[in-house]
């Protein structure tokens, strides 16, 4: 599995860490501290995006994609996906672009969603 994250990897890497060891690579943004400043770093921003999920997707050979998400940045990766779990602001572009996905609430009704994904790929 891979992760991709337009979160800071600190807060992914803590929220993630009971799975890490079945996690192949995860892709975040990068916060730094310089002084009293912060910088973000991603190698994969794009000016619109400030970790374009697409264009990490496209480093994996894979035969199928879940994607999650919530934000307006997720519009891409939604469509490229085989099947989106989406609320909030992605779930209402996604209806309003006649997208499906599947809503959710937390994070507990994306594993019972992907439970039934995977019962339906075998």
């Amino acid at each position: 599995m891979v992760v991709i994250s337009g979160g800071f990897r600190q807060f992914s890497e803590r929220k993630l860490a009971p799975y890490m060891k079945k996690i192949t690579a995860l892709h975040a943004v990068d916060m730094t501290v310089d002084g009293d400043k912060l910088k973000l770093v991603s190698g994969y921003d794009d000016g619109n995006e400030l970790l374009k999920k697409t264009d990490v997707m496209a480093l994996y050979d894979y035969d199928f994609a879940i994607g999650i998400g919530d934000s307006y940045t997720d519009k891409n990766m939604a469509k490229a996906v085989d099947r989106c779990f989406a609320r909030d602001v992605l779930a209402a572009y996604l209806d309003k672009t006649g997208t499906l996905y599947i809503p959710y609430g937390d994070f507990t009704d994306v594993m019972k969603g992907i439970d039934k994904i995977l019962e339906e790929q075998k």
